[in-house]
């Protein structure tokens, strides 16, 4: 950034030939056609220059903050600019460190954030005993995540179908990044899916929660789930005739439960949808 300024000098003249001091510089013009001249003391020396006024005599040795500002302590450096220059340059400093400690706070409530992260993870995959899949493994049985191997996406992720040692096709979630409350969300569901077993509810077959990886294995639905069926994801939909029979079949389910999958069969719509009004989020 370069920041000019411009000067304004003050000064007077008289008409004529130079009639100046000794130890001056006398400059002649003429202004709307008369002749007119200036005299200016030279270095070392103050006063008017002119003859019929003061002159010029040499300069006192000591210097006050008057005539150091004015350059007539035999320098040509002007205070002024070196001050407004130090001013601009206290400023960039202080913006470049404000902005410095700001990246570091940022940087440290991140750490912090990942680490407590971690230590969640931590907690839910010692809760349960599900097996821990390594991320070249995950990989590998992706083709690294390929667009062909995309099922589908959520609000929390996206899925792949993949195959793993025993050549069996599962369905592997990949969370995506939500801070804490994604963190949550995967523990939740971990310690959810692995200590249920019920014959309507995908079966959590491993997980992967390190590198700031978030993983879930799940079994494989070739035909797609309810919620596909519904909302016309898979097929056509389902008629009404089926729904009624899938609500008298959604057996051992708590009624909680149960009225959470009846209000999806009755109105086809997602339990979760970001997409909806904040206060219709959720459905129920």
């Amino acid at each position: 950034m370069a920041v000019e300024f411009q000067r304004i000098q003050l000064g007077w003249w008289l008409k004529g030939n130079c009639k100046c001091s000794d130890h001056t510089t006398c400059t002649n013009f003429t202004v709307n056609g008369e002749l007119g001249f200036r005299c200016r003391c030279n270095r070392g020396y103050v006063g008017d220059g002119f003859s019929a006024g003061v002159g010029c005599r040499k300069a006192s040795s000591k210097c006050n903050p008057s005539k150091y500002m004015s350059g007539h302590c035999g320098g040509t450096t002007r205070v002024g600019g070196a001050l407004i220059g130090g001013i601009i340059a206290g400023a960039i400093f202080m913006t470049g460190l404000a902005l410095l400690c700001y990246i570091i706070q940022k940087k440290t409530s991140f750490l912090k954030s990942r680490k407590s992260a971690r230590h969640m993870l931590a907690e839910a995959a010692g809760s349960c005993s599900i097996p821990f899949y390594s991320y070249k493994e995950i990989e590998r049985a992706t083709s690294c995540f390929s667009e062909r191997h995309r099922i589908g996406t959520g609000a929390y992720g996206t899925v792949y179908a993949g195959k793993l040692h025993n050549d069996e096709w599962v369905a592997i979630k990949k969370i995506r990044h939500r801070e804490a409350d994604g963190i949550e969300q995967v523990m939740n569901e971990i310690k959810l899916l692995s200590s249920v077993s019920h014959p309507n509810l995908v079966r959590l077959i491993g997980c992967r929660t390190e590198r700031d990886e978030q993983i879930l294995v799940y079994e494989f639905m070739p035909n797609g789930t309810l919620s596909q069926h519904l909302q016309k994801e898979r097929e056509t939909g389902l008629p009404w005739t089926i729904r009624l029979s899938i609500a008298t079949e959604t057996d051992k389910s708590d009624v909680y439960s149960f009225g959470v999958v009846l209000v999806e069969i009755i109105s086809a719509l997602k339990m979760v949808d970001f997409s909806r009004h904040h206060s219709e989020v959720n459905l129920l």
